[in-house]
């Protein structure tokens, strides 16, 4: 999978865009409210404030592993809530100090994809 022609926020927009087209707006809002009311994520992005660390791809994966409703989701699914849960990192804690900029949340959501499309690629 090749992404250098977009920035990180096309990237994520677009994957968000593509996800809905293919499985439409409702099971998108689903997953957009899982991540964001989910203990587990949050509990993610607390410990990386408190640490000043930069959560890696299979930091959001992993996370998504421990919520139920991500536990059996195709891969399409986990990309786009590991994904939302990337964003919702960098909005909560890369905001106002900026650990990672553009380039490092690419990169970051570039090997999101890539793990999930090999889990794609081997069911």
């Amino acid at each position: 999978m090749r992404f250098d022609h977009l920035d990180y926020y096309e990237l994520v927009s677009d994957y968000c865009q593509e996800y809905q087209t293919e499985f439409g707006k409702r099971k998108f809002e689903k997953i957009y409210q899982k991540i964001q009311t989910s203990n587990k994520v949050s509990k993610l992005l607390f410990n990386a404030r408190q640490k000043r660390a930069i959560p890696n791809k299979n930091d959001y994966l992993y996370s998504l592993n421990e919520i139920p409703y991500f536990i059996f989701s195709k891969a399409d699914t986990l990309a786009l809530g590991a994904l939302l849960a990337l964003e919702r990192w960098n909005k909560e804690c890369n905001k106002d100090i900026v650990f990672a900029n553009e380039s490092v949340l690419k990169d970051i959501a570039c090997k999101i994809l890539e793990d999930c499309s090999k889990i794609k690629i081997n069911l």
